[in-house]
């Protein structure tokens, strides 16, 4: 019979990478715009504008600054990530898929 300590040691590689890669889709990738003759400046300034624009607090009672999304929470992420295509996409940019 293998001996539990190599057998841990056989799998945790294993188990480390598929947690990796659950968690890697719980989180949605922020989206690129594009604006031709924007400076790299501009475009981190219209991006900060409509970052801070799109805040929206969680729905269930956390701060604006969480970091997980869950449930509800998922929902407030949604309505942000909307509100700040509609940001940059007002200030003339347009989404590069």
């Amino acid at each position: 019979m293998v001996e539990l300590s190599k057998l841990a040691r056989l799998w945790s590689p294993l188990v480390a990478v598929l947690a990796v890669l659950l968690l890697a889709g719980c989180f949605p990738a922020m989206a690129s715009f594009s604006k031709p003759g924007v400076s790299e400046e501009q475009y981190a300034r219209d991006r900060y504008v409509c970052m801070r624009e799109s805040r929206v607090s969680d729905l269930v009672g956390g701060h604006e600054d969480t970091v997980m999304f869950h449930g509800q929470n998922r929902l407030a992420q949604r309505e942000a990530n909307r509100l700040f295509e509609a940001c940059m996409i007002a200030r003339g940019y347009k989404r590069v898929e």
